[in-house]
């Protein structure tokens, strides 16, 4: 009990609230295999200068209209882009931690250029990395990873 507490204020301290939750009623598809150029990811290669800036705490950080319907992230299970879950990025919050489970490889899917960052993180985003590009898969090294935020 006492490590929660303190997972929460260190959470808080940091300007990010973790959103951890069954994501199933925002899946658009499951199981799915993507047909994506494919690249690396290594948490190694993220800014050492801390994580990403974030906004305020919480329920005054929830734009949800200001993303694009279109906007959606990949969790797979398998390199490659295989076996994965789609999501609509709408569904979430933005600035806030999003736990979903450990994955390989993710890609950030938009048809339009977007007016936020996506980065894909560790556990509770103890450490976060950009995804640099949208519409490739990338396989993710230096993990497990088991988290997303939406940058906005």
């Amino acid at each position: 009990m006492m490590f929660s507490s303190f997972a929460f204020i260190s959470l808080a301290l940091l300007g990010r609230i973790v959103h951890a939750g069954p994501l199933g009623h925002d899946s658009v598809a499951r199981d799915v295999s993507l047909s994506l150029p494919v690249s690396e990811l290594n948490i190694a290669d993220a800014r050492v200068d801390g994580a990403p800036t974030r906004g305020g705490l919480g329920t005054d950080t929830i734009q949800r209209v200001s993303l694009d319907p279109g906007s959606q992230i990949a969790i797979c299970l398998e390199v490659n882009c295989q076996s994965c879950a789609v999501f609509n990025l709408i569904s979430f919050p933005l600035d806030e931690c999003t736990l979903v489970g450990q994955y390989l490889s993710t890609a950030f899917i938009d048809p339009t250029p977007p007016t936020f960052n996506l980065t894909v993180g560790t556990d509770f985003c103890a450490q976060e990395i950009l995804i640099p590009e949208r519409n490739v898969c990338f396989n993710v090294d230096g993990g497990p990873f088991s988290s997303f935020v939406i940058d906005a």
